[in-house]
């Protein structure tokens, strides 16, 4: 079964970008693709603040008794000091239910959204003028403590799909950072998982990061005239 036909039938696929468009392949390839020991990336996205320049981290725990939530995002600071709130944070509520610890910052870059798109307008069978124009791509970072409990987008976000693009070469399944869902795999460079958020509600997570950096594209393509919740 090729890969738009186990997507059509199944809702979500997983697999290699090449096998779809290998110069888009070649592009992350020569710019997004992430060693262990090399920080580019993060030096690149988590610079502070810079005009027309997003990123940051989220953190968000709940506990039970007494019933009580927190919610924490940081913006547009040096990657350092979004670090050390980052452990604060993990220490503070460590008795807590951690349910999301993560960074991200915008990515503004023409050939990431051409690939993007043409990876969504195969799986759909699309045209070139139906997914909107403008909606965010992000880089995540998870390192030490990061993670992402189970949780649904599903149809009610508003969104067409979920696209990730994994960009850790030889990536070390031992210390976590997997995508949780119906089974665990390993992001690893130069694949993609996809989600359809028309007709489905996966549950899926990433198991928590003990060491090192994960670095992954997320974006949610809309069709003309869908609105998700964020925008």
């Amino acid at each position: 079964m090729d890969i738009r036909n186990k997507y059509q039938k199944e809702g979500q696929c997983y697999f290699p970008i090449k096998s779809i468009d290998e110069e888009f392949y070649n592009y992350l390839s020569e710019h997004y693709k992430s060693n262990d020991g090399t920080t580019h990336l993060r030096d690149k996205y988590w610079p502070g603040e810079i005009e027309g320049f997003r990123s940051g981290f989220r953190f968000d725990a709940g506990d039970e008794s007494p019933v009580d939530e927190f919610k924490y995002t940081d913006h547009n600071k040096p990657f350092h000091e979004l670090e050390l709130k980052k452990n604060e944070l993990a220490k503070e509520y460590k008795d807590w239910d951690i349910t999301q610890i993560w960074f991200y910052s915008s990515v503004y870059d023409d050939k990431i959204r051409r690939g993007r798109d043409n990876i969504v307008k195969y799986l759909y069978d699309l045209k070139d003028d139906e997914l909107i124009s403008d909606d965010k791509i992000e880089l995540t970072l998870y390192n030490k403590h990061c993670k992402f409990q189970h949780h649904t987008d599903g149809p009610e976000a508003g969104y067409l799909c979920s696209v990730v693009i994994y960009l850790n070469e030889n990536y070390d399944i031992s210390r976590g950072g997997l995508f949780d869902g119906e089974e665990q795999l390993s992001p690893e460079f130069g694949m993609c998982m996809v989600q359809d958020l028309t007709e489905h509600d996966f549950k899926h997570g990433v198991t928590e990061v003990t060491s090192g950096e994960r670095y992954a594209l997320l974006s949610f393509p809309m069709l003309e005239g869908m609105k998700g919740y964020d925008n």
